[in-house]
């Protein structure tokens, strides 16, 4: 499987000077703690503020490494996720959408909406960072769409800019044609996910993804496939403004293609799964079951057609605020997760449990994949 890139795309190792990314930067003013902060005007047509922070991945992991060749590090230029957090904190969202599938959390999260909603209501500034380290702890639903925006560099921190932003942003928005040759395919591919998810069968959902994929193709001028269906689900289900929308889309897609390529790191999660999980590793080689396919799949539809919506966007919260990279940690973390019921079952029962994973207990996975990142940093 190949990655989804945008054609012409520069070589990762190069693009800090990628033309179509840095066009237009601004001198980066230091911050108050010491990080660099930059503005660049993105292949959106408008300035991304970022802050690159001082706290990063460790160097010495292969999955995270910014100075290996082609390195899936959370600090890649065109990420706005830069923060690698060390904390296996997680306590999920206050989720309370009634028309998603929803996933069992045992924590009490209450108390986690009034503090996003205090550093949302600053009259002149958001606290990204502060933002950014209680993401790491979940976020509720009612403030997820406008929690991601921030975070993603979507809308920038000043409350005042944000408001020019959003002009630009729909004007950009407007120009670009929002029907291309496989709007009917997106709309079909849309509709053949999980029927569970109600929120698939919202007709304003669908259009909305419809549309934003039609524009990211003809803004990108890249091929169609199924998978921008899939990575657009998330978006679309959270963001009520199709400009908006379009943006974080965009931006998502950024960080996703400065990742290593699917068969890297689909290799370097089967090493990790011969490391962590040696029985089911060994039980897969025995059975000639296609782990490597699976694992694969997990990887490029970021787990989205495979598990519930919201046990999904609980997944999203932590790689939008981490950054993308520590998907391979969670795919990792589930397949520990559901190794049990991988233990007897033939051909069609593994591809058939790998595709829509019987996990109720989302925040598992989470610990499981924190324990694993955790363990990899002390080894090294």
């Amino acid at each position: 499987m190949s990655e989804e890139r945008p054609s012409g795309a520069a070589p990762k190792q190069d693009s800090p000077k990628n033309p179509s990314r840095s066009v237009g930067a601004k001198p980066a003013p230091a911050a108050s703690d010491g990080s660099a902060m930059e503005g660049t005007l993105g292949r959106n047509g408008f300035v991304v503020e970022r802050q690159t922070s001082r706290v990063t991945a460790d160097a010495a992991d292969p999955l995270v490494n910014p100075e290996e060749p082609g390195g899936g590090a959370d600090l890649s230029p065109g990420s706005d996720a830069k923060t690698a957090s060390r904390s296996s904190g997680w306590s999920g969202g206050d989720e309370d959408r009634s028309d998603i599938a929803t996933s069992e959390v045992d924590v009490d999260t209450s108390s986690y909406l009034e503090d996003f909603e205090e550093l949302l209501s600053s009259e002149v500034t958001v606290d990204v960072d502060a933002m950014r380290t209680a993401a790491c702890r979940g976020i509720s639903h009612k403030v997820r769409g406008e929690v991601w925006l921030y975070l993603l560099g979507v809308r920038p921190s000043s409350k005042h800019a944000a408001i020019e932003r959003t002009k630009q942003l729909e004007e950009h928005y407007n120009r670009i044609e929002k029907v291309c040759v496989d709007s009917k395919r997106i709309a079909f591919e849309a509709r053949k996910l999980r029927d569970k998810d109600n929120v698939y069968q919202d007709e304003e959902v669908i259009r909305r993804i419809r549309s934003v994929v039609s524009a990211y193709i003809n803004d990108r001028g890249v091929t169609f496939t199924a998978n921008l269906v899939r990575l657009a689900c998330p978006i679309a289900a959270v963001i009520e403004l199709d400009a908006e929308a379009f943006a974080a889309f965009c931006a998502v897609m950024d960080q996703i293609n400065e990742l290593e390529s699917i068969a890297e790191r689909s290799s370097k999660c089967l090493s990790m799964i011969r490391g962590s999980l040696p029985e089911l590793a060994q039980h897969c080689e025995d059975e000639d079951l296609d782990l490597r396919a699976s694992i694969q799949d997990w990887l490029q539809g970021m787990l989205v057609l495979n598990i519930p919506l919201e046990s999904s966007l609980i997944l999203w919260d932590l790689y939008i605020a981490r950054g993308f990279w520590y998907h391979s940690y969670m795919c990792v973390g589930m397949l520990e997760a559901i190794q049990d019921r991988l233990d007897e079952v033939d051909e069609q029962e593994f591809r058939h449990t790998m595709n829509y994973i019987p996990i109720t207990q989302i925040h598992e996975v989470i610990v499981a994949a924190d324990n694993l990142f955790a363990s990899r940093q002390t080894s090294t």
